[in-house]
């Protein structure tokens, strides 16, 4: 990130045209608090049916990571920072069950035939911009976030399960993958840059951008 300040700095000092600058953003001091802060983000059950139920619970991220950082088109103090390379996955449990009525001359009972599963998620093509400001005052040089905008493309699901779930499952799993691929997917989606904002703001309060410039 250091890298990417002084390349700011210079642009504005020199009114140079800019270029790209691209950093390891994953070795970079700092990166580690950006990934605590999505690490755990969780959305609100899921749950319907109507012969066969479901519900989806514990929807939490379990790992995100970037490989690297792209700088491009400064202008003057701006610039935007664009995460690449990121790996974001998730996990849920799956809870499928159905009443089936079982009928001998004058004997009826209704028995419960449940279906549990664990749901790994991968999302792909997911991309994260976020703009800064490099202000000079009173108190120095400092960086702090502007906007940010942040999108998942789409989310790859694979279950993993027991008891009868190919025969419970099997007719309602494309809803549930809908169900990560639209309504869990915007709402993560939502999340990130929120999260993502303190973290950010903090590191770049801290570099020593004086140095940078000497």
């Amino acid at each position: 990130m250091k890298l990417v300040v002084a390349v700011i700095c210079l642009i504005g000092a020199f009114d140079l045209v800019s270029t790209q600058a691209t950093i390891d953003f994953s070795s970079e001091i700092g990166s580690q608090d950006v990934r605590n802060a999505i690490i755990g983000l969780k959305v609100p059950n899921e749950s319907g049916g109507s012969k066969v139920k479901y519900s989806i619970s514990n929807i939490k991220i379990t790992n995100f990571d970037a490989d690297q950082a792209t700088l491009s088109n400064p202008s003057q103090t701006n610039y935007n920072l664009k995460l690449g390379g990121i790996h974001l996955s998730a996990t849920a449990d799956i809870h499928v069950y159905k009443d089936t009525t079982i009928k001998f001359f004058f004997y009826k009972k209704t028995v419960r035939v449940n279906a549990r599963a664990k749901a790994y998620v991968t999302f792909g093509n997911v991309h994260i911009n976020q703009g800064a400001k490099v202000t000079i005052g009173g108190q120095g040089i400092t960086a702090t976030p502007t906007t940010c905008s942040a999108s998942i493309g789409t989310a790859y699901v694979k279950l993993k399960g027991s008891d009868a779930l190919g025969k419970i499952i099997s007719p309602i799993f494309n809803l549930i993958k809908g169900f990560f691929k639209n309504k869990i997917r915007d709402a993560f989606q939502k999340q990130i840059c929120p999260k993502i904002r303190g973290p950010l703001n903090e590191y770049m309060k801290k570099l020593d951008v004086n140095s940078l410039l000497g």
